[in-house]
């Protein structure tokens, strides 16, 4: 069977062959995908099918096949779906998790920086405690690092470096 011919019989069944696809899909993009799919394959194995048989019922197996190929392919894939409007909704933030971990650390850090001032400087003033409550751990490190050059060029340091 020629190419043309078999392709002049498939054009005859294509209704009833997207009627069979929106019967098994449910879903008319569904049934279009499937009917390509099996005309893929039809047109593929065309030198399979046995001229003067019934092609119609040819056409639905290879339909059919396709249709439970496909659904074993997805189940196996265990495909999780959002069916909410917009998908921001799945991690929204409406709570934070607080790290207290780095918090302690943190905490620890700045204490133990400031025992080990000299007594004079161990005392920060409130505007040095309100600073220190709203900054962040990367913010602390450039405040204490800029505070600890500062202090060596205070009148009374040894350690005055240009």
């Amino acid at each position: 069977m020629s190419t043309l011919e078999f392709t002049t019989l498939f054009g005859r069944q294509q209704v009833v062959l997207f009627n069979f696809a929106l019967n098994l899909t449910k879903d008319e993009d569904s049934a279009r995908d499937l009917v390509q799919e099996t005309a893929y394959k039809a047109f593929k194995y065309k030198d399979h099918y046995q001229p003067h048989t019934n092609l119609r019922a040819w056409l639905m197996t290879i339909m059919r096949n396709a249709f439970i190929n496909d659904y074993r392919k997805r189940r196996r894939r265990q495909t999780l779906t959002d069916a909410t409007p917009n998908n921001f909704l799945i991690d929204s933030g409406a709570e934070l998790a607080r790290n207290l971990g780095e918090t302690a650390i943190t905490m620890q850090e700045i204490q133990k920086a400031i025992n080990d001032l000299d007594d004079w400087r161990a005392y920060p003033s409130c505007s040095t405690v309100k600073a220190l409550n709203t900054m962040r751990l990367p913010e602390i490190s450039i405040f204490h690092w800029e505070r600890s050059k500062a202090a060596s060029f205070l009148p009374g340091t040894n350690s005055r470096k240009p």
